[in-house]
């Protein structure tokens, strides 16, 4: 399964360490939605809005025990939908990515998330 992950998950490190193993990401961009902070966290969420887009980075052919890790990880807030991403060159690539479930969508603050500003404060 591919993985489109545009918070924590991006950074190589954390992904990596969590999966016990070295992974290489791709950027892309994800179209029609929007990522902020949620309230009272350093960490993001993404809904659908459309017109925006979310840059992140893209994950390949993870197997379903690693997708169990990383659901622990994200917790019960996220859902993994399907979509289609953007890479760089401009082919579309299908992925999953964890989408915040409709019911915690009210926790999404109005500001962005932005990896620099996490990497600086941590």
């Amino acid at each position: 399964m591919n993985l489109f992950t545009y918070g924590t998950l991006m950074i190589p490190e954390i992904i990596s360490s969590l999966l016990g193993r070295n992974l290489t990401g791709v950027g892309a961009l994800l179209k029609d939605y929007r990522r902020a902070l949620i309230l009272n966290q350093t960490y993001p969420g993404i809904c659908r809005q459309g017109e925006s887009q979310v840059e992140g980075v893209i994950y390949y052919q993870l197997k379903s025990h690693e997708i169990e890790i990383l659901d622990n990880y994200e917790g019960q807030m996220y859902e993994l939908n399907p979509v289609q991403v953007v890479l760089k060159s401009g082919d579309l690539e299908e992925a999953y990515v964890y989408v915040l479930k409709d019911e915690f969508k009210s926790l999404l603050s109005d500001k962005d998330w932005n990896l620099e500003a996490f990497l600086k404060n941590d």
